[in-house]
């Protein structure tokens, strides 16, 4: 949606929605840390780490996909009659 509009989000670019994306990788692969919400409660998990980046990745571009999917709408073609 936004590739052909370039990098910068002053022009509805990518930017914007790329830093997104490495900012929820890098929290998926670094854990929560403890002054999460995870941390205060002393819930512990294995999902850090290599197997959390994997999660975070598949889920992400499969929900993506699956957003594109079922909401995606074809821009209409006017007749020029």
């Amino acid at each position: 949606v936004h590739r052909s509009n370039g990098f910068f989000i002053l022009k509805e670019g990518w930017e914007y929605v790329f830093i997104l994306a490495v900012a929820a990788l890098v929290v998926a692969t670094l854990g929560p840390g403890e002054w999460s919400l995870d941390g205060a409660l002393g819930i512990t998990d294995d999902l850090s780490g290599w197997s959390g980046f994997w999660l975070a990745l598949i889920v992400g571009v499969g929900g993506a996909i699956l957003q594109l999917a079922v909401f995606w709408r074809p821009s209409s073609v006017e007749s020029s009659d």
